[in-house]
This record gives structure tokens, C-alpha cells and sequence, in this order.
């Protein structure tokens, strides 16, 4: 190997170590320290910036050697002493890309936009012969480019784009037994995402300054199951939904403030921000509020219905309700299921074909969305869910 004026092959790219990347974190996680920035508690690649007197004065996180931060002059100083140890290649500010993204900061809000991507991306060419038979299984070939296709709208519809999820499920479950029509729909999947590239998330300023997070209970396939069979997966979807929940209500805790060293700082994060679940499903909701023992013969319902309950019946100061020594649901509770319509569920477009999907590109677009029931459990016009917003 050490010999001149020779060439070697190899069989991946050559970028250093493999450990490279933790060996720069564990390098910049100290100076980080130093500077007075604290890693967030279940985000340890994101930091927060408290002054002494314990207000907010800024956010960064990392991506490898690649730093997003925000917040005034405070930050902007302790930033200048990282830059002065770490020759950065660039900085932007207010425009750029990061991650594969589009970030522009104006007056409006913060916009996250994808629009480069769906130029290198290719609808799949079909012949003449093989339009005429949609349901003829697609060649190695075709499935390959299939496969291609779907991963570039998947990371698109992941990042900017969830108005896309329902549409890469479909794909990404048929791409074993694809056959004609399921190119045929992928292609019509890239023309709709390349019809409007500069569509994305769009966030008002002020917009995360909320008290109150909202989770719908996600989606899962319940099919024509019984009806202990729609509850038992209704409860276990929305039980598994409060853990993400969770994990946003104690960031955004302790980005509030330095409140994570303190003992039983988790309770107290439960305590002061409020999180209210939305379910379309009226006897999981049934279940859940009423006050007394109830009885299911399915044992795993009864776990998940108890795990729900005992965060819904919570009171303050405590790590969890006790349902079965309480009359009702205490006063004040910070946690909460609500029932709604089916076409208020923001989830729904994700999961059902593009159903009711005005609320959801309304919100993609910065706007706000009633989650209040509709009368007949289902809208009136396709603009019903615009109407009634919330300010």
C-alpha cells in the first residue's frame, strides 16, 4: 500500500473514520457547554441558550457539522466565539439550505420548501403496449425505477410535502405485486408534486409561542373488524401517539426555561403545558371519560385503556391518575381526549386517499383549522373546513 504511483479501488466512499462523525460531536458538544448552551432533554443534538436571568435567548441544532440556530444579539455572541474555534465554510442567515431543504425567513413566517428536488425526478416511461394493460405485472426493471420514484416521495412527503403520505403508503405497499396501473399512479403522484414545487410548510411568526399541543390518535387499519377490534386498535394507535406527545411537551418545557435539573421536572412539565388528543372514535372516547370500572374482555385493550386513562385522569403534582380511586376526570387536568368528526381529523388525508385534505393544506399553508364536530359526520363542501378557524 505504500508503494508510489499506484492506483486502489475501493469499494465505498472513502470520507475518514467511520467514527468520524461521533468524534466531531464529542468535540463540539464540550465547547457548546462552555459557551453555556444546554443540550435538550431527549434532543441531544439541539441546544438551548438561557441567560442568568432564565429567559430564552436562543435554539441550535446540529446536523454533523451542519449548525441552524436562532435568537438576538446574546446568541449571536456566543455563536461568534463557536465560529472563532471552527473554521466555518459558510454562513447564511435567513435563506438557505439545510438538510436537503429550503429555509426562507421573511416578514410572513419561516417557510421549509423542497422545490429542486422533483427536477431530478423522472416519471417512469411506459409504452404504447404496456398502457393497454394496467393490470400486467411491471418487469424488474420497472419495479427498480418504481422503487426509485417512490423513495424520492417518500423523503418529499417526510419533510414538506404530508399531503403526499397517503399516496406513498399506497405505493410502498403495492411495490411487490406492482403491476401497470400502480406506475400509471406513481407517475401521476410526481406530475402532482411537480405542479406546485414551492408547496411546503409554512409557519407564522409566533406560531410555536403555544401552551396547548394538539394530537389527533393515529391511523391504523381496523378493516371490517368487530367493534372491540376498531377500539382495541383506535386505543392502542392513540396510545402510542401520546408518547410523541410527551417527548414535544417536555422540549418545548425545557426550552421554556432551566427547569430540567429539578427533581420531577417531567410532572412539572405535565403540569404547565396542556395536551389535548383528538379521536373520531366515540367509544374509546366513552371509555376513557367515564367515571367508574370499566370492563373489556380483551386484555391488552384493558392495559392500553388503563395506560390513557391514568394520563388522562391525572391531577397536578402528580406522575399519573389513578381512575379507579377518582369520581371524574379531576378539574384542571392537563390532558385530554376529544371526540370529533371524521372529517375534522387532520390525519385523515394522510391515510384515506386524500380525503377531506382542505384542513391540512390550510394548516401546511400557515393557517388554523376548527377541530369542532361537524353536525352530520361529514362536510357539507369540499371548503367547509376552511371556513371555521380558529384565530
Amino acid at each position: 500500500m505504500d508503494e508510489e504511483e499506484m492506483f486502489y479501488l475501493v469499494s465505498s466512499a472513502a470520507y475518514g473514520t467511520k467514527d468520524a462523525p461521533r468524534g466531531w460531536y464529542k468535540n463540539l458538544d464540550p465547547t457548546m457547554k462552555i459557551e453555556d448552551f444546554m443540550p435538550l432533554p431527549y434532543e441531544p443534538a439541539a441546544y438551548v441558550l438561557h441567560p442568568p436571568d432564565g429567559s430564552l435567548a436562543g435554539l441550535v441544532t446540529v446536523h454533523v457539522d451542519d449548525l441552524l440556530w436562532t435568537g438576538g444579539g446574546y446568541i449571536e455572541k456566543k455563536m461568534d466565539a463557536i465560529q472563532a474555534k471552527y473554521n466555518f465554510g459558510k454562513v447564511s442567515v435567513n435563506k438557505f439550505a439545510y438538510c436537503g431543504r429550503e429555509v426562507l425567513k421573511d416578514e410572513r413566517g419561516a417557510h421549509i420548501t423542497c422545490p429542486s428536488l422533483m427536477d431530478r425526478v423522472r416519471m417512469i416511461h411506459l409504452t404504447p403496449e404496456g398502457k393497454k394493460k394496467p393490470d400486467m405485472p411491471v418487469s424488474e426493471k420497472l419495479r427498480g425505477q418504481l422503487r426509485g420514484v417512490i423513495g424520492s416521495l417518500a423523503w418529499l412527503a417526510r419533510v414538506c410535502r404530508p399531503d403526499l403520505s397517503y399516496a406513498v403508503c399506497k405505493l410502498q405497499s403495492s411495490v411487490h405485486t406492482a403491476n401497470i396501473n400502480d406506475v400509471k399512479y406513481a407517475n401521476k403522484i410526481v406530475e402532482l408534486a411537480k405542479r406546485d414545487p414551492n408547496k411546503g410548510n409554512h409557519r407564522h411568526p409566533g406560531c410555536l409561542a403555544c401552551s396547548r399541543l394538539r394530537r389527533e390518535r393515529k391511523w391504523s387499519e381496523v378493516g371490517a373488524q368487530e367493534p372491540i377490534g376498531q377500539i382495541a386498535a383506535e386505543t392502542l394507535s392513540l396510545l402510542l401517539g401520546s408518547e410523541e406527545a410527551d417527548h414535544l411537551r417536555f422540549v418545548l418545557y425545557s426550552i421554556k426555561g432551566p427547569n430540567h435539573h429539578r427533581a420531577n421536572w417531567t410532572t412539572d412539565a405535565m403540569d404547565e403545558i396542556d395536551v389535548d388528543w383528538f379521536t373520531d372514535c366515540r367509544s374509546l372516547f366513552q371509555h376513557v371519560n367515564q367515571s367508574g370500572l370499566h370492563v373489556v374482555t380483551d386484555k391488552r385493550l384493558a392495559i392500553d385503556l388503563s395506560g390513557i386513562r391514568q394520563q388522562v385522569w391525572r391531577k397536578k403534582g402528580e406522575a399519573y391518575g389513578d381512575p379507579l380511586i377518582t369520581d371524574r376526570v379531576p378539574a384542571g387536568a392537563t390532558t385530554a381526549l376529544h371526540w370529533t368528526t371524521t372529517d375534522r381529523m387532520l390525519a385523515d388525508p394522510l391515510t384515506k386517499g386524500m380525503k377531506h385534505a382542505a384542513g391540512l393544506n390550510l394548516l401546511m399553508s400557515g393557517g388554523s383549522v376548527s377541530l369542532i364536530p361537524t353536525k352530520h359526520n361529514e362536510c357539507e363542501s369540499k371548503d367547509e373546513i376552511t371556513m371555521d378557524m380558529d384565530a
